[in-house]
């Protein structure tokens, strides 16, 4: 496909990023706004998994657009295997301010496509930050089956916008603290830290000069 003309990517970059912004602090469960309509909203959706092949267990979306966050969710069940070490080590203490606020799986992907389905509009952007593998699954049970024609496309990950400026694809907190971004309340392995940190690092990455 032949690559759009570096003029023209500037302007999309110019019309569509503007950072920095503001995030509108809200409660770990949910809060939620009427946003306004906007060419640039964000939805950062993250996941946490009981290991990388596993089956994701807390999830956030947040939705935003240039003037801050204008919602976010935060879901979890209760996971439904044996719970693997490393995930005890830093993935449940670090939400341990998450209630369960779904009975299983199946509620929680019903809950998350509800959610996705009710912010996404005409050129809302879902992202994600190292999407495969546990986003990616995520999705497709979000998705399946015929339901896929409902689901994110595309679906941009941090990770590649990251490569193309010649960062480090696999960090966005190293990324925000080289460039004295502040980061968002809370810690890493927390599904709404992450998805906070994956939007604000996108958001700055497409403020810089487009590569090219």
């Amino acid at each position: 496909m032949t690559p759009l003309p570096h003029h023209i990517r500037a302007a999309i970059y110019a019309e569509t990023c503007t950072y920095p912004h503001t995030f509108l602090a809200g409660s770990p469960e949910e809060t939620s706004m009427t946003p306004h309509l906007s060419t640039d909203r964000i939805i950062s959706i993250d996941a946490e998994s009981n290991g990388l092949s596993g089956r994701s267990f807390a999830v956030a979306l947040t939705l935003t657009d240039p003037t801050g966050e204008l919602g976010h969710v935060v879901y979890r069940c209760p996971i439904d295997q044996p719970v693997g070490g490393w995930v005890a080590q830093n993935v449940l203490p670090a939400i341990e301010d998450v209630e369960e606020n779904c009975a299983d799986y199946n509620e929680l992907t019903t809950q998350v496509r509800a959610q996705y389905t009710a912010w996404a509009t005409t050129g809302t952007k879902l992202i994600a930050h190292v999407a495969w593998p546990v986003e990616a699954r995520l999705l497709l049970d979000v998705f399946p089956d015929d339901m896929v024609w409902g689901g994110p496309y595309p679906l941009i990950d941090v990770a590649a916008v990251l490569l193309a400026h010649g960062y480090d694809p696999t960090t966005v907190d190293n990324y925000l603290k080289a460039h004295n971004v502040p980061l968002p309340p809370g810690s890493p392995h927390h599904p709404l830290y992450d998805a906070r940190a994956a939007e604000q690092c996108l958001r700055h990455l497409l403020a810089r000069q487009p590569v090219g």
